[in-house]
């Protein structure tokens, strides 16, 4: 009897195709990182908790937006894009470190913290296309490495 694929079924087979990751992750990337300059206004344990929150969820995001850039990757193309993004994304976080660790303490006027926010949600959408593109590079060219390395060995290699 035939049964339909239960939900989890569904959106796990979805978070497998790299089509459909490359589609999407990116756009969550971006509601992300409102989500964290939102946290950004909040004051208080609240606003730092999410914001905590927001931060941590950058690392499924970014590896997922680098695993859907990865089967490109590994078909050889994009390349150069994705080595371009990943050295301009580690440029441009130097200076942006820089600019919020010389912002003032807890006693920030209303322009200050919207300049501070803004700088966050910069900083935040940077290192997650840096995380991208070096999870692309990872995925897409480690994956053709580990194949060339097991087949240049004999069979009578492997233990």
């Amino acid at each position: 009897m035939y049964q339909p694929p239960s939900r989890l079924a569904l959106l796990m087979r979805h978070l497998r195709d790299p089509i459909v990751l490359r589609r999407w992750s990116p756009s969550a990337l971006l509601v992300l990182a409102l989500a964290v300059a939102a946290c950004g206004l909040i004051d208080g344990a609240v606003g730092r908790a999410l914001t905590v929150i927001g931060w941590l969820l950058l690392i499924p995001v970014g590896v997922a937006f680098g695993y859907g850039e990865a089967f490109f990757v590994a078909h050889g193309r994009g390349v150069r894009r994705a080595i371009l993004a990943l050295l301009c994304s580690a440029i441009a976080s130097l200076p942006l470190c820089v600019i919020l660790s010389t912002g003032g303490g807890d006693d920030l006027g209303a322009g200050t913290r919207v300049i501070q926010v803004i700088v966050t949600l910069v900083l935040f959408l940077v290192i997650g296309l840096l995380m991208a593109s070096a999870s692309a590079l990872g995925f897409g060219l480690g994956t053709g490495y580990l194949a060339r390395k097991i087949n240049e060995r004999s069979h009578d290699e492997w233990p």
